[in-house]
């Protein structure tokens, strides 16, 4: 009895998901038969056993919390797939021949990566595909060439629309500027033979000068970012008009996309789409919200590669990776170690130079620690500065330590941010130029910066899956990396969200061995000239920022709100800077007052009345129409992630009244929060 019921009210959740499956008609009674079977109900209640190449999203999908998982025929299908798989890009038939002589002759790669076989292995087709795929494995010439080939096959059958190329053709959406604008610089080289024009719709520039490309070039391909394509969507009437003809939806990075908060953004991009469509997502993980999103974007039938090996570390197992127990008093002068050391051996082992990756928690403390990189290094811009100074070293018989220093976060322009990462790609080592990029998030995940050899972390990321991405920054392409974490003690406990990585300590940095650094007269004449050049102002508004952001991360350190205090003031104390008085309102988030209603603080209120906007503090609070969560944790009278909204946000405006995607533009004023520009 319990088998039948089971059986029937299955059978009931699976007819009433029948109209999103687009199963009708003729369809419908083997459909239904395939997939209400007492078999399939009963007997396998088990997590789901889906095929590699194909499977229906209703009988894998429609039950949430299931894993995905290959069957032993499902991996004998594999393995065969495998033996199948072609070897060269040349043995590809059936890809056009302006895509091969692209790719020989442009891009100049003749031999596919793992995730390209796969893909290539089921091409020609227009069906849906599911990826599983992490950055740095050919992943985007992996979902492009697909794409590519099946607007091909549109314009061959529309000849109008091929020569004319007013319609969005593919439209790839990416969760960083810097993501899609490696993607479109891919796209450029792959469809050169084709003459596509290739556009970029993403926040932080001018939405006339997109717009006027829209109307006067090509829009075979477009690349952008979900806040920025929402907004055209929902008030650019040519955009709208140009995306009602596109053919492949592309998600890349589809877990960073929903972890960054876009899933509303996500669901207006694929009701905006047409129906008749090809869908592709890609993703490096999969959970239960990737899941319900594929039910929503793909079609019944899909294709599902998993292009991730089950024995496969979650870092490159050629990156040796170290934490070093360092206060923030005592970051710069680890961190002139490390960055010299790195860039001596390089210099020692292959006589070339080395790139470097500085990632810091949040945009002013990458402000401070790059100031504090570039005086240290003696910072130069080319080639050119590179001989000069070396040649002025060798006169003096000095120690050589120049190198480029460039930095990267959200409050730059997207220009700056395009330039200065176009600058670190493309730098060239072999001349015996060390190139450090200080950063924030804004770097960790997606893009492709060759040839970096170290990788410093300060402090902890804003969660465990960032250390991964910040870790997979170097030990790529088969080359050898290193990573080192930058830990005080009221931060180690981050160690055990990590639990499976190999992460070993750096036992040269005691308080004794950074004491020898810092009274070394090659460290103390830079760091007495950097001390007298810092600026009061932004050392503490850095320091706010820091103590903001630690203030949201207690369930990944066990520190009291006295050890946050004191762990932060160590970066202007490092300045010989006094910290900050810290707010009673932040003392209470941070769990330091009485939880007696008598002894919160009051909201500070402005007085007056008049025609005032609310985030000038009329009858609200003086931050805007900020309501308090009165839910409470155990630490605190509320909880610490809401400290942010009036102490350490860098971007106080209330929701309702922030700029879409770039802080005080008046061309970008939209009601889209400005999540691109929160790292």
């Amino acid at each position: 009895m319990l088998r039948s019921f089971i059986a029937a009210n299955l059978r009931t959740r699976l007819i009433t998901s029948l109209p999103r499956s687009g199963v009708k008609g003729p369809a419908f009674q083997t459909f239904y038969t395939k997939n209400t079977s007492t078999s399939l109900l009963i007997n396998k209640l088990e997590p789901f056993k889906v095929t590699v190449s194909q499977y229906s999203s209703l009988a894998a999908l429609a039950s949430e919390g299931r894993q995905f998982d290959l069957s032993e025929q499902d991996q004998q299908n594999n393995e065969n797939e495998e033996q199948q798989l072609p070897a060269k890009f040349q043995d590809c038939n059936f890809l056009s021949k302006d895509t091969l002589h692209a790719l020989k002759t442009v891009m100049k790669i003749d031999t596919p990566s793992k995730v390209q076989q796969r893909v290539l292995s089921i091409l020609p087709t227009n069906a849906d595909m599911m990826i599983k795929a992490k950055t740095g494995t050919g992943k985007t010439l992996g979902f492009l060439i697909p794409a590519i080939e099946t607007l091909l096959a549109e314009y061959s059958n529309n000849e109008d629309r091929k020569l004319k190329g007013r319609e969005i053709g593919i439209l790839v959406v990416s969760p960083t500027r810097e993501l899609a604008n490696q993607i479109a610089q891919e796209a450029a080289k792959i469809s050169t033979q084709h003459k596509f024009g290739v556009r970029t719709i993403v926040g932080g520039e001018r939405p006339a000068a997109q717009i006027t490309g829209l109307k006067k070039y090509r829009s075979d391909i477009v690349v952008g970012t979900p806040g920025r394509l929402v907004d055209f969507l929902t008030n650019q009437r040519i955009f709208i008009e140009k995306a009602q003809g596109t053919k492949v939806l592309i998600f890349d990075e589809a877990d960073e996309l929903l972890q960054m908060g876009f899933k509303d953004e996500i669901d207006q991009i694929i009701n905006a789409m047409p129906k008749d469509r090809q869908t592709i997502m890609v993703s490096a993980t999969f959970n239960d919200d990737i899941k319900r999103t594929a039910r929503n974007a793909l079609k019944s039938e899909f294709k599902f590669l998993d292009c991730v090996s089950k024995d496969e570390a979650n870092t490159n197992v050629l990156t040796k990776q170290e934490y070093a127990r360092v206060d923030y008093d005592q970051h710069f002068k680890a961190i002139y170690k490390i960055l010299k050391d790195a860039m001596t051996k390089s210099v020692n082992q292959t006589g070339d130079g080395t790139k470097i990756i500085v990632f810091c928690p949040t945009t002013k403390t990458t402000e401070i620690y790059y100031k504090a990189i570039r005086s240290m290094f003696h910072s130069i811009h080319d080639i050119r500065d590179f001989a000069k100074y070396k040649r002025r070293a060798e006169r003096n018989d000095q120690d050589f330590v120049p190198a480029q220093v460039l930095r990267i976060h959200g409050r730059m322009s997207q220009d700056k941010r395009t330039r200065t990462s176009r600058d670190f790609r493309h730098n060239k080592t072999n001349r015996g130029m060390t190139s450090i990029l200080v950063t924030s998030d804004v770097s960790a995940r997606g893009v492709d910066y060759p040839d970096v050899s170290t990788v410093v972390q300060v402090g902890i990321p804003s969660d465990p899956a960032h250390y991964i991405h910040r870790v997979g920054r170097t030990g790529r392409a088969g080359k050898e990396g290193y990573g080192i974490i930058l830990l005080s003690d009221a931060e180690h406990t981050f160690l055990k969200q990590l639990p499976k990585l190999p992460i070993t300590e750096n036992p040269n940095f005691t308080s004794e061995h950074l004491e020898e650094i810092g009274q070394s007269n090659e460290f103390a004449e830079k760091w007495k000239a950097i001390k007298s050049t810092a600026d009061e102002d932004e050392l503490k508004d850095a320091h706010d920022s820091l103590l903001g952001f630690y203030a949201g991360k207690d369930q990944y350190i066990k520190a009291t709100g006295e050890q946050l205090i004191k762990m932060v003031g160590g970066l202007t104390e490092a300045f010989d800077i006094p910290p900050p008085l810290v707010t009673d309102a932040a003392k209470f988030r941070l769990g330091l007052h009485n939880r007696d209603r008598r002894n919160r603080p009051m909201p500070n209120r402005s007085r007056g009345g008049g025609n005032k906007a609310p985030w000038m503090g009329r009858g609200s609070f003086a931050r805007g129409n900020t309501k308090r969560n009165n839910t409470r944790d155990s630490n605190s009278g509320y909880r610490r992630n809401e400290f942010k909204q009036d102490f350490g946000n860098e971007n106080r405006r209330p929701r309702q009244f922030q700029r879409n995607d770039n802080y005080g533009s008046r061309e970008n004023s939209g009601y889209q929060r400005n999540r691109n520009d929160r790292y």
